[in-house]
């Protein structure tokens, strides 16, 4: 009985009327049943009668997503993990590695597969509802209304943030070694000399008219001028 009224449902929302473009359904008793318990549940009709799907009850009304699951995740269990994780930390840093650059990056790993795969979880969830959002203020008419405050709300946080970024910066500074108080030790240039097939070396000396010129000088290869 249950599957022939769900084969009869299932036919009545193919009908569409061409004036408005809504399905009726006829009632039957699937409709008894409460749909999500939405605000915007149609009321009961009685035996017979046609009930229409338009604005007052969507597609997605009668369909239970992930959102509106409860989350199995315990806050004393987050509480109990991230103290572990500091206790972790603050034992580990008393220990040094020796030299040994692999043990920090297997300890890491743990943490960082998990920001990787949240940071591939989030885009895509929070680019979709953004799109799923402003589709419906478009559908509902209210896009102007709302995008002023978003954009209001949009620039306040982003005030916001900056300033505590500058004010932490500036609270913080003291603690960061900057590279302008590195002292710079000059180191001499190394120097070569050319030996020519006479056995003396090539230097740079001044002609008889002032200028630089090469020639192979019978000095040793300490000479003030080498090239």
């Amino acid at each position: 009985m249950e599957k022939a009224l769900t084969d009869h449902y299932n036919q009545q929302l193919l009908d569409e009327s061409p004036v408005t473009g809504f399905r009726t359904v006829t009632h039957s008793r699937l409709h008894d049943r409460d749909v999500l318990s939405c605000k915007n549940h149609v009321p009961r009709a009685s035996e017979g009668t046609t009930v229409i799907l338009g604005d007052e009850l969507r597609l997605k009304d009668m369909l239970a997503g992930a959102f509106e699951e409860t989350s199995p995740v315990s806050l004393w269990r987050i509480c109990v993990a991230v103290a572990i994780g500091i206790s972790l930390g603050v034992l580990l840093a008393q220990y040094s590695t020796d030299g040994n650059d692999e043990w920090p990056d297997w300890i890491a790993l743990p943490g960082d597969l998990f920001i990787d795969a949240l940071k591939c979880l989030i885009t895509p969830m929070v680019f979709s509802s953004i799109v799923v959002c402003i589709g419906e203020l478009v559908e509902a008419g209210k896009a102007a209304r709302i995008g002023s405050r978003v954009m209001l709300y949009f620039a306040m946080s982003s005030l916001v943030s900056s300033t505590i970024g500058v004010l932490f910066g500036v609270l913080f500074s003291n603690l960061f070694v900057s590279q302008l108080n590195v002292k710079v030790t000059s180191f001499p240039l190394p120097q070569f000399s050319i030996k020519c097939p006479n056995g003396n070396y090539l230097a740079s000396s001044p002609d008889a008219y002032g200028t630089m010129a090469l020639a192979c000088t019978s000095k040793n290869a300490t000479m003030d001028h080498q090239l």
